[in-house]
C-alpha cells in the first residue's frame, strides 16, 4: 500500500502541500491581524492558527525515515513500493502497539522503462 494520497513518504513536500500551506499561513496571518484590529474577531484568529497547526502537523507527520529500520517494537510489515518523486524502493515498518506506520527508504534506485 502506497503513503497517504498528497505526500510521497519521503523528502520534499508536493507543490500542492506547499500552496496550501502557504494559504492556510496566510490565512492564520489575517484573522491574527483581524483580532488585532477588532478584538471581537479573536475567533478567526484562533481559527486561522488551528488550521495552520493542522498544516504543519500533517506536512511532518508522513515525512520519510532516512535513518534506515527503526528500532524495536517496529516491524516490516512486508509492503514495498516504489516512491513516486524520488524513484527509490520504500519498505514499510508497523508499530504493533499503536498501528503507526513508518515509510523507510530502502537505499535501491529503481530505474525508469525505457
Amino acid at each position: 500500500m502506497a503513503p497517504p494520497r498528497g505526500s510521497s513518504g519521503l523528502g520534499r513536500p508536493t507543490a500542492l502541500q506547499t500552496a496550501i500551506g502557504v494559504a492556510v499561513l496566510l490565512c492564520a496571518l489575517a484573522g491574527v491581524g483581524a483580532a488585532i484590529m477588532r478584538p471581537e474577531q479573536w475567533p478567526l484568529g484562533l481559527l486561522g492558527l488551528i488550521f495552520a497547526a493542522g498544516v504543519v502537523f500533517e506536512r511532518n507527520r508522513y515525512r520519510g525515515d532516512a535513518a534506515g529500520a527503526p528500532p524495536p517494537p517496529w516491524v516490516e510489515s512486508g509492503e514495498r513500493f516504489i516512491d513516486p518523486q524520488s524513484k527509490r524502493l520504500v519498505r514499510v515498518w508497523t508499530h504493533p502497539d499503536t498501528g503507526a506506520r513508518r515509510y523507510v527508504d530502502d537505499g535501491a534506485r529503481v530505474l525508469p522503462d525505457g
